[in-house]
């Protein structure tokens, strides 16, 4: 299936005549062609891969399958026949109500709810904005759940002292959901979305941390402000090409993959946000114990 010219009509919850959620990221490189790879945020997990000649950024979970498809000009993405980008939302939501879609605004545009579509507009305050990008999702992928918490605890600070295979000395993989909360102040919930259930993110601390359906941690990320201290060094002080050179020179295995260091002696990798320059920062450092990652026993809290 190669990418031709012209409008693609979107199939909520399935893809394009182009381009499929599912589909894996490999097929999708090698038929696409050049491409961007970058981390959308200091502490995704996944990365993702801009094609700007078709206008299409792409979204991966933890297996390297497509969960979200990401539509910018050039793309001309259509929905139910009509077209969406540089299009006024004013008029396009007109579309939509004639069909009973439902519609609940966002932060930054519109969300089609049921269709798990999002329709980025600068300001939905001017009826004549237009559509400035579309993305799609994949059928229980749209994270945008988000919930705040309150918590008595003043939190337990920046500085986190990095323990080979387990996690932190603040918290370890396999801890309890509701100790974390105890421990580390008030943060935010999302839900659904790749890779854990649900996780928290707590601010402050430079923390986000995943848990699996029975609350345990089964994902740590630290990335700035927080410092992690590892051997003396904080290794978010680093550049990429100085973190490598770093666990070279203390003895430790390095595995370099695309955006990340992964030590599998130790349990836990370095990240940086983009691919193909190693003079950037490091901008996380993550232990996993999900599937596909490195294989770590998780630390059982000890029971009351």
């Amino acid at each position: 299936m190669e990418m031709t010219s012209g409008f693609q009509e979107i199939v909520p919850h399935s893809g394009t005549s182009e381009v499929l959620l599912g589909e894996d990221r490999a097929a999708l490189r090698e038929r696409l062609g050049d491409r961007e790879t970058f981390r959308k945020g200091k502490a995704t997990a996944q990365l993702s891969d801009h094609y700007s000649a078709h206008g299409l950024i792409l979204h991966f979970d933890d297996d390297s399958k497509l969960h979200s498809i990401e539509f910018t000009p050039p793309s001309d993405p259509h929905l139910y026949s009509a077209r969406l980008l540089g299009v006024s939302h004013s008029s396009v939501l007109q579309r939509l109500a004639e069909r009973n879609i439902r519609v609940e605004p966002e932060d930054v545009g519109w969300g089609l709810t049921d269709l798990d579509i999002s329709l980025f507009v600068s300001s939905i305050s001017e009826p004549e904005s237009p559509i400035e990008a579309v993305t799609m999702y994949s059928k229980g992928h749209r994270a945008f759940n988000l919930e705040f918490f309150n918590s008595q605890s003043p939190g337990i600070g920046r500085v986190h002292q990095i323990i080979p295979r387990e996690g932190l000395t603040s918290l370890r993989l396999g801890d309890l959901r509701d100790d974390v909360h105890e421990a580390l102040g008030p943060g935010m919930t999302w839900l659904s979305g790749p890779g854990p259930t649900i996780s928290d993110r707590f601010l402050e601390e430079g923390l986000d941390v995943g848990y699996d359906d029975h609350g345990r941690i089964i994902r740590i990320i630290a990335s700035p402000p927080a410092l992690a201290i590892f051997e003396g060094v904080d290794l978010l002080s680093l550049n990429y090409r100085d973190a490598a050179s770093e666990m070279l020179a203390r003895g430790h295995r390095i595995d370099e993959k695309e955006g990340e260091i992964h030590l599998a002696d130790l349990g836990f990798s370095i990240w940086t946000a983009r691919i193909g320059d190693d003079t950037l920062p490091v901008c996380a450092v993550a232990f996993s114990a999900m599937s596909g990652k490195s294989r770590i026993t998780l630390h059982q809290p000890t029971m009351p």
